[in-house]
């Protein structure tokens, strides 16, 4: 077990847990980085992407917000906005969320909040790369 550790994944309505995990890559603000077991202990910020978690036979990936992760040196700890499996994605909704912001930047109203436009279609076009990975 020495080289296995655990990631627990929880946002505001739900918590799901990974046992036996070998890696994990993250989305981190300064780049993507990877997590193995004994890592040293750290709190990394996240950004909108995917979390690779890999469990030697098994591979899952998850489409999450922005939040932050906990390094232990036997756990892993990710508090997420939202954090979605490929299966769990309703890709309709992903879809109408991306037109809609893609809508808002062509059409630049007058209170348009472009930053935040701009995230939106980030998180839709994120959620529809990992919802093609069923």
């Amino acid at each position: 077990m020495a080289d296995k550790f655990n990631v627990e994944v929880v946002t505001p309505t739900s918590s799901r847990t990974f046992d036996d995990v070998r890696h994990v890559r993250a989305p981190g603000l300064d780049g993507s980085f990877g997590v193995l077991a004994r890592h040293i202990p750290a709190i990394i910020a996240l950004k909108p992407g995917e979390i690779k978690i890999d469990s030697g036979d098994r591979q899952q990936s998850l489409a999450i917000s922005d939040g932050y992760c906990e390094i232990q040196r036997e756990r892993i700890l990710l508090l997420v906005e939202t954090a979605e499996l490929p299966e769990d994605i309703d890709v309709e909704r992903a879809q109408a969320a991306l037109e809609r912001a893609q809508k808002l930047l062509s059409d630049r109203p007058e209170d348009l909040n472009p930053d935040r436009a701009k995230a939106s279609v980030s998180r839709a076009k994120n959620r529809l790369r990992i919802a093609n990975k069923k």
